[in-house]
């Protein structure tokens, strides 16, 4: 979860497919923009030039209005703002979790929505198969199972998980057909299969595991004035350290808001910083899966609305990198490439 609060749903337990409208809009946000690589503990601190992510001239920047009525915003005197929290690639588009009016809402070559029969969904995992695993860690406290058009399949439960208060869940995660939820941004917990099938004994990973199933990986600050962070990574076959990357930033972490990885195994971290005098900007940073060695790097402009997320990046299994970027007009899903 990247930003603090919770929020309340709307019980929704009724099945409809809604038709939308078309809200592809101009580009508003800034792109992409060239970077330096960042020195780690074991290099010289000089910067060197390496490879940008590049942007994806075929996924020209769309932003969605909020007056549009295709994502719901929620700005209460009191309490949190709301808005999306989470979203997922797939195959024809984006899937976004739309948790005001309690559905997930499809754009790109075809748009609609569906009603989720889940009090308070927050994030959302897509398994290899099309399932679509919605986490509701604070109103039905169970993962709701639905297949790829959105029709129920069964709820996966959080309580007597291994979990002893679901409202610290801090995303969930699909391996295989194992789902899986994270406790306080740390170990994963094994809740159950993609089948409805809950864990039959306490499992735990100790670390978010690579879509390529060779590593598990774990990020955290160092240092958060100085700018330091790290990201380790464990062979997951051998249960062996394979290594941990110091990296060091251009400012102050807010916060780390992505650590992911492409099916190459090519992995993906990302945290906002706060600049003197400037806005704050999030730093995308890709490395080699061996030994962690830089290989790009991107910035984009942090959002600039405060509304609660789970999920504000997302990696395809070839490499592009989708963030969701929010500001007062709405949302828009900004692309860059790991060369």
């Amino acid at each position: 979860m990247t930003k603090a609060g919770t929020g309340a749903g709307v019980t929704l337990g009724v099945l409809a497919v809604l038709a939308l409208v078309s809200v592809l809009g101009k580009e508003r946000a800034p792109a992409p923009s060239r970077s330096t690589e960042v020195p780690s503990v074991s290099r010289p601190p000089s910067l060197t030039l390496v490879p940008m992510l590049s942007s994806a001239p075929s996924m020209e920047p769309r932003v969605v209005p909020w007056d549009s009525g295709v994502l719901g915003r929620s700005r209460p005197r009191e309490g949190n703002p709301e808005g999306p929290t989470s979203f997922a690639v797939v195959a024809d588009g984006l899937l976004v979790l739309d948790r005001v009016n309690g559905r997930l809402v499809r754009l790109g070559q075809t748009s609609g929505s569906v009603l989720l029969d889940l009090r308070a969904p927050d994030d959302l995992a897509v398994a290899a198969d099309g399932t679509l695993a919605v986490l509701d860690r604070l109103g039905d406290k169970a993962i709701g199972l639905f297949d790829p058009q959105g029709k129920p399949l069964g709820k996966l439960s959080l309580v007597g998980s291994g979990l002893p208060e679901p409202g610290l869940v801090s995303g969930v995660f699909v391996d295989g057909n194992r789902i899986y939820v994270e406790r306080e941004h740390a170990t994963l917990v094994l809740v159950g299969t993609t089948d409805g099938r809950p864990a039959e004994s306490p499992e735990t990973l100790v670390g978010r595991p690579s879509k390529d199933g060779t590593l598990l990986l774990s990020a955290g600050i160092v240092d958060r004035d100085a700018g330091r962070m790290y990201v380790a990574a464990v062979d997951r076959a051998r249960g062996e350290h394979r290594f941990t990357r110091e990296l060091r930033l251009g400012g102050a972490i807010d916060t780390i808001r992505m650590l992911d990885t492409d099916r190459r195994g090519i992995i993906y971290t990302a945290a906002e910083l706060e600049l003197p005098g400037r806005a704050p900007e999030i730093q995308v940073l890709c490395l080699e899966p061996e030994r962690g060695a830089l290989l790009g790097t991107a910035t984009f402009a942090a959002s600039t609305s405060a509304e609660e997320t789970f999920r504000d990046f997302a990696v395809t299994d070839t490499g592009e990198v989708v963030f969701a970027f929010r500001n007062d007009e709405g949302v828009q899903f900004l692309r860059a490439r790991c060369p």
